[in-house]
């Protein structure tokens, strides 16, 4: 049986997964604390952490991140996406430089998050690179770096 874990899945429900989230607001959601999961290390086949590692306090997400990780089989894979901090500080200086003050909203509302709720805001921030690291400090090997639509997406494989 394959074992498919999408955290922090807000509306995102994906059939064949098991969709976790702190603050369920559809039916198909596992409520839960993706921080701790109570599951055995080493029996999950894939990860999915979409526009969710950025939520956690700047001081936790290292022990998360590895909690994540840790749970994985060999050769099973994470995907981390987060806002492109990169990307989104040329974007602040660019908008900044012309005055382009709806640019400017735009971005830091993708750096900062919604606050619209809880749990909403950005605790923390990443690039592709720092992303990579942490992957690869928790023991995964780094398969794919893209960026898109203001966010990195970083794929990791445990070996």
């Amino acid at each position: 049986m394959t074992t498919r874990l999408n955290l922090g899945c807000g509306p995102d429900i994906r059939p064949g997964w098991t969709n976790i989230d702190a603050h369920p607001m559809h039916p198909g959601i596992t409520p839960g604390n993706v921080t701790r999961l109570d599951i055995p290390p080493g029996t999950v086949d894939e990860i999915l952490a979409s526009d969710i590692l950025e939520h956690m306090p700047l001081l936790e997400w290292p022990r998360v991140l590895a909690h994540w990780v840790g749970l994985l089989k060999p050769g099973g894979r994470i995907t981390v996406q987060c806002p492109d901090m990169e990307a989104l500080s040329r974007r602040v200086l660019e908008a900044a430089a012309m005055a382009d003050h709806v640019e400017l909203d735009e971005c830091m509302r993708r750096i900062f998050g919604g606050q619209n709720g809880p749990g909403m805001a950005h605790l923390c921030g990443f690039s592709g690179g720092r992303l990579s690291r942490a992957l690869a400090e928790c023991g995964c090997e780094v398969v794919d770096v893209s960026r898109h639509n203001w966010n990195v997406t970083v794929v990791g494989v445990m070996p």
